[in-house]
């Protein structure tokens, strides 16, 4: 993990730089940014529609298979709770502060424990609310904990917005 100066700066670094980067360029260079920060891995995608018809993508992901595998087979989204919390928030937050807030369901609860078993210690998610009723989401994980100050989640949060809408 590096010091908040320095991740300042290559945050910084990166939103100067990827104007002139495509769509793929562009999602190659936030994995390398997250990663020197200290994540481990990310996700970007959207949906669009109400309950059942609620229909989602993936932008892009690199979450380790054996996880998106478990999460799949097991419906983990449709109980997700920073997927659920970012249809009803607009300000990027931790999974450990949104939790501690939460009534969580059996399932819900099954989730947490299989984050846990899985050796992740923490998830940074930004929603993304765009036309009509498109909305999205980049999270970004953790298997060590990682303090952000302020500015840094503020930087980090554009860093997001700016790969999602790429």
């Amino acid at each position: 993990m590096i010091d908040g100066q320095s991740a300042l700066k290559l945050i910084a670094d990166s939103l100067e730089r990827w104007p002139t980067f495509d769509a793929a360029g562009c999602a190659d260079d936030f994995r390398a940014l997250i990663r020197q920060i200290g994540f481990s891995a990310c996700a970007c995608g959207a949906w669009a529609g109400v309950g059942r018809a609620r229909r989602h993508r993936f932008f892009f992901v690199d979450w380790p298979q054996p996880w998106l595998e478990l999460y799949e087979r097991e419906g983990f989204f449709h109980h997700d709770m920073l997927a659920i919390e970012s249809r009803r928030r607009i300000s990027a937050c931790w999974l450990s502060d949104t939790v501690a807030h939460l009534r969580l369901t059996a399932k819900q609860k099954e989730l947490v424990q299989a984050f846990e078993a899985y050796g992740w210690k923490d998830v940074f998610g930004v929603p993304i609310h765009g036309p009509g009723n498109l909305q999205g989401l980049v999270t970004m994980v953790t298997r060590e904990k990682i303090i952000l100050g302020a500015t840094e989640r503020a930087m980090l949060e554009a860093a997001a917005r700016t790969v999602w809408e790429r």
